[in-house]
């Protein structure tokens, strides 16, 4: 069985672009495996788990993997 890569919380990128809108996001956490990112954004007064494509664009993701629920959980509360 092949071990799975650990994302760690790694310094907050600036800025991001995002894929299918061409948007430069600015993250709130950066998590890294050693070969993916996971970028954390705010939209529309949530919360937005983004994955790093092979064209360096960001995407949102429905899995919320337990190493950024972990980070979602240190986030402040997000304001009505």
């Amino acid at each position: 069985m092949k071990a799975q890569a650990v994302y760690k919380q790694i310094p907050t990128s600036k800025e991001i672009i995002m894929e299918k809108s061409g948007s430069f996001v600015n993250p709130v956490a950066t998590l890294s495996d050693g070969f993916g990112v996971c970028q954390i954004i705010r939209d529309d007064n949530c919360y937005v788990v983004c994955l790093r494509q092979r064209d360096g664009r960001y995407k949102p993701t429905v899995h919320i993997f337990k190493e950024a629920f972990e980070v979602l959980k240190m986030l402040p509360p997000l304001e009505d």
